[in-house]
């Protein structure tokens, strides 16, 4: 199940694949940024980045969710 607490905020389906458009390069990224994108690309799905995310569920998703309104992932 995807956190509580989330609320009505948009987010991708527990099994959506996370991705990094190909307009994204790594080395332009700053360093939390690059914690989120490596947390997506292990744990290739979202939910699968919620479980290899050292935080908790909650604060995990809401930075994926802001990587992804940003541009710097994608959902699908």
């Amino acid at each position: 199940h995807l956190p509580r607490g989330l609320g009505d905020v948009r987010h991708p389906a527990r099994e959506a694949r996370l991705m990094l458009p190909a307009s994204v390069h790594l080395r332009d990224l700053p360093p939390e940024d690059l914690d989120g994108v490596e947390l997506a690309l292990r744990g290739v799905t979202f939910g699968g980045a919620l479980d290899v995310a050292p935080g908790s569920d909650i604060d995990s998703a809401r930075a994926l969710i802001a990587l992804i309104e940003r541009g710097l992932l994608t959902s699908g």
